[in-house]
């Protein structure tokens, strides 16, 4: 499971259950392809809490909508992390 202990808030449960998206490969469900807007791929909705392999911007910065590498519950869409880690393991 999740585990918060940073307090950066869940940013992936909104993620379960999608198919992953790409800009070539449409499998979200929003009208529009997440992943080309968004400029990343992930398990998009409609479209995104986290957007890990979104575009490094320059820390906060809201002249551009939600493209960044993003962490809506920690930061929101107008800040761009340097950088997420995903680490996985088989379930015990």
């Amino acid at each position: 499971g999740f585990n918060n202990k940073g307090g950066s808030g869940d940013g992936l449960g909104y993620h379960n259950g999608f198919k992953f998206s790409t800009f070539d490969k449409d499998q979200d469900t929003w009208n529009n392809n997440c992943a080309r807007t968004y400029l990343g791929a992930f398990w998009y909705g409609a479209c995104h809490h986290a957007n890990p392999n979104g575009v490094y911007r320059w820390g906060a910065d809201n002249t551009i909508f939600a493209i960044g590498v993003e962490w809506y519950q920690w930061k929101n869409y107008n800040y761009s992390l340097k950088g997420i880690t995903m680490k996985i393991r088989p379930k015990t």
